[in-house]
Protein backbone atom coordinates (compact mmCIF):
# COMPACT_ATOMS: atom_id res chain seq x y z
CA UNK A 1 0.00 0.00 0.00
CA UNK A 2 1.32 3.57 -1.03
CA UNK A 3 0.62 6.37 1.32
CA UNK A 4 1.22 9.87 -0.33
CA UNK A 5 2.21 11.24 3.17
CA UNK A 6 5.10 9.77 5.81
CA UNK A 7 3.67 8.82 9.36
CA UNK A 8 7.52 10.20 10.67
CA UNK A 9 7.27 13.88 8.44
CA UNK A 10 3.86 14.50 9.75
CA UNK A 11 4.63 14.17 13.88
CA UNK A 12 2.72 10.80 14.00
CA UNK A 13 4.63 7.91 14.60
CA UNK A 14 1.86 5.39 15.48
CA UNK A 15 -0.05 3.19 13.41
CA UNK A 16 -3.02 1.25 14.22
CA UNK A 17 -4.00 -1.98 12.02
CA UNK A 18 -7.29 -3.09 12.72
CA UNK A 19 -8.75 -6.56 11.28
CA UNK A 20 -12.05 -5.74 10.98
CA UNK A 21 -14.11 -8.87 10.95
CA UNK A 22 -11.76 -9.93 13.62
CA UNK A 23 -12.80 -6.87 16.05
CA UNK A 24 -16.32 -6.37 14.90
CA UNK A 25 -17.91 -9.49 17.17
CA UNK A 26 -16.06 -8.30 19.99
CA UNK A 27 -17.06 -5.38 19.93
CA UNK A 28 -20.65 -5.62 19.10
CA UNK A 29 -21.04 -8.62 21.05
CA UNK A 30 -22.95 -10.30 18.03
CA UNK A 31 -21.34 -13.57 15.77
CA UNK A 32 -20.29 -11.92 12.39
CA UNK A 33 -23.28 -14.31 10.61
CA UNK A 34 -25.48 -13.33 12.63
CA UNK A 35 -25.35 -9.20 11.99
CA UNK A 36 -28.42 -8.15 9.80
CA UNK A 37 -26.65 -4.98 8.85
CA UNK A 38 -23.08 -5.55 8.30
CA UNK A 39 -22.31 -2.62 6.38
CA UNK A 40 -23.63 -0.24 9.01
CA UNK A 41 -21.26 -2.53 11.30
CA UNK A 42 -18.46 -1.20 9.32
CA UNK A 43 -19.24 2.28 8.67
CA UNK A 44 -20.17 2.50 12.80
CA UNK A 45 -16.73 1.30 13.39
CA UNK A 46 -14.96 3.48 10.69
CA UNK A 47 -16.59 6.65 12.37
CA UNK A 48 -15.73 5.36 15.83
CA UNK A 49 -11.91 4.60 14.74
CA UNK A 50 -12.12 8.42 13.35
CA UNK A 51 -12.62 9.90 16.94
CA UNK A 52 -10.51 7.63 18.95
CA UNK A 53 -7.52 8.93 15.65
CA UNK A 54 -8.64 12.31 16.96
CA UNK A 55 -7.85 11.88 20.19
CA UNK A 56 -4.69 9.15 20.19
CA UNK A 57 -3.02 10.46 17.05
CA UNK A 58 -2.63 7.15 15.91
CA UNK A 59 -2.79 6.63 11.90
CA UNK A 60 -5.10 4.04 11.76
CA UNK A 61 -5.72 1.15 8.99
CA UNK A 62 -9.10 -0.79 9.28
CA UNK A 63 -8.99 -4.06 7.37
CA UNK A 64 -12.12 -6.32 6.08
CA UNK A 65 -11.89 -9.38 3.40
CA UNK A 66 -13.10 -8.47 0.32
CA UNK A 67 -15.04 -11.60 0.57
CA UNK A 68 -17.58 -9.91 3.19
CA UNK A 69 -18.43 -7.63 0.64
CA UNK A 70 -20.35 -7.03 -2.78
CA UNK A 71 -17.83 -3.76 -3.73
CA UNK A 72 -14.73 -4.47 -5.06
CA UNK A 73 -11.47 -4.25 -3.26
CA UNK A 74 -10.45 -0.76 -2.65
CA UNK A 75 -9.07 1.62 -0.16
CA UNK A 76 -11.29 4.93 1.24
CA UNK A 77 -9.59 7.47 2.97
CA UNK A 78 -11.90 8.84 5.60
CA UNK A 79 -11.83 12.73 6.83
CA UNK A 80 -8.80 12.75 9.40
CA UNK A 81 -6.42 9.83 9.34
CA UNK A 82 -8.46 6.76 8.69
CA UNK A 83 -8.06 4.48 6.26
CA UNK A 84 -10.73 1.43 5.15
CA UNK A 85 -9.54 -1.37 3.26
CA UNK A 86 -10.91 -4.03 1.18
CA UNK A 87 -8.46 -6.98 0.26
CA UNK A 88 -7.95 -8.35 -3.26
CA UNK A 89 -10.47 -10.90 -3.94
CA UNK A 90 -8.43 -14.13 -2.62
CA UNK A 91 -6.95 -12.27 0.08
CA UNK A 92 -7.48 -12.74 3.55
CA UNK A 93 -7.24 -9.73 5.74
CA UNK A 94 -4.30 -11.42 7.69
CA UNK A 95 -2.26 -11.57 4.51
CA UNK A 96 -3.16 -7.49 3.35
CA UNK A 97 -2.08 -7.09 7.46
CA UNK A 98 1.13 -8.77 7.21
CA UNK A 99 2.11 -7.35 3.63
CA UNK A 100 1.04 -3.83 5.55
CA UNK A 101 3.15 -4.29 8.66
CA UNK A 102 6.43 -5.42 6.06
CA UNK A 103 5.64 -2.30 4.24
CA UNK A 104 4.79 0.29 6.76
CA UNK A 105 7.67 -0.98 9.33
CA UNK A 106 10.15 2.03 8.15
CA UNK A 107 7.45 4.84 8.20
CA UNK A 108 6.53 4.27 11.67
CA UNK A 109 8.14 3.63 15.10
CA UNK A 110 5.03 1.65 16.15
CA UNK A 111 2.52 -0.65 14.78
CA UNK A 112 -0.37 -2.37 16.66
CA UNK A 113 -2.22 -5.28 15.53
CA UNK A 114 -6.03 -5.61 16.67
CA UNK A 115 -6.27 -8.89 16.18
CA UNK A 116 -7.59 -12.42 18.42
CA UNK A 117 -6.20 -14.41 15.76
CA UNK A 118 -3.87 -16.32 17.53
CA UNK A 119 -1.61 -17.10 14.29
CA UNK A 120 -2.24 -13.57 13.21
CA UNK A 121 -0.56 -12.86 16.70
CA UNK A 122 2.25 -14.53 15.94
CA UNK A 123 3.22 -13.05 12.37
CA UNK A 124 2.89 -9.90 13.91
CA UNK A 125 5.03 -9.94 16.56
CA UNK A 126 7.61 -11.54 14.02
CA UNK A 127 7.06 -8.99 12.25
CA UNK A 128 8.36 -5.99 14.55
CA UNK A 129 4.83 -5.32 15.20
CA UNK A 130 2.80 -5.21 19.19
CA UNK A 131 -0.56 -6.74 19.08
CA UNK A 132 -3.52 -6.31 21.08
CA UNK A 133 -6.66 -8.17 21.26
CA UNK A 134 -10.27 -7.80 19.85
CA UNK A 135 -11.22 -7.98 23.91
CA UNK A 136 -8.32 -5.73 25.21
CA UNK A 137 -8.75 -2.85 21.80
CA UNK A 138 -12.54 -2.91 22.44
CA UNK A 139 -11.77 -2.02 26.09
CA UNK A 140 -9.85 0.38 25.24
CA UNK A 141 -11.96 2.34 22.21
CA UNK A 142 -14.86 2.03 25.12
CA UNK A 143 -12.83 4.14 27.37
CA UNK A 144 -11.35 6.60 24.70
CA UNK A 145 -15.09 7.16 23.83
CA UNK A 146 -15.83 8.01 27.13
CA UNK A 147 -13.35 10.28 27.50
CA UNK A 148 -14.87 12.07 24.82
CA UNK A 149 -17.93 12.32 26.00
CA UNK A 150 -16.72 13.30 29.36
CA UNK A 151 -14.52 16.45 27.74
CA UNK A 152 -18.01 17.44 25.84
CA UNK A 153 -19.66 17.83 29.14
CA UNK A 154 -16.96 19.21 30.73
CA UNK A 155 -16.50 22.15 27.99
CA UNK A 156 -20.74 23.04 28.47
CA UNK A 157 -20.37 23.85 24.39
CA UNK A 158 -23.72 23.85 23.58
CA UNK A 159 -22.64 23.61 19.70
CA UNK A 160 -22.40 19.79 19.28
CA UNK A 161 -20.44 18.44 16.34
CA UNK A 162 -21.94 15.05 15.28
CA UNK A 163 -20.16 12.07 13.29
CA UNK A 164 -21.46 13.35 10.05
CA UNK A 165 -19.93 16.39 10.39
CA UNK A 166 -16.26 14.61 10.28
CA UNK A 167 -17.48 11.82 7.59
CA UNK A 168 -16.63 12.36 3.82
CA UNK A 169 -19.44 12.81 1.59
CA UNK A 170 -19.70 9.61 0.30
CA UNK A 171 -19.73 8.01 3.65
CA UNK A 172 -22.10 10.52 4.71
CA UNK A 173 -24.77 9.67 2.26
CA UNK A 174 -24.12 5.70 2.87
CA UNK A 175 -25.14 6.26 6.36
CA UNK A 176 -28.07 8.65 5.23
CA UNK A 177 -29.72 5.70 2.92
CA UNK A 178 -29.14 3.28 5.63
CA UNK A 179 -31.17 5.80 8.16
CA UNK A 180 -33.89 6.15 5.94
CA UNK A 181 -33.67 2.29 5.39
CA UNK A 182 -32.86 2.62 1.66
CA UNK A 183 -30.59 -0.21 0.68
Amino acid sequence: MKRSDNGRETGRHRCLIVDGYNFLPQWLGIPLPKMIDLEGARLNLAGRLMEYSSITGEDVLLVFDAHQTLQRPREESLRGSVSVIYTDRGETADERIERLVRELSGVYRYITVVTSDALEQQITFGGGALRISAREFSARLGHVMDKISANAKESGSSVKVGLADKLSKSVAEKLEALRRGEN
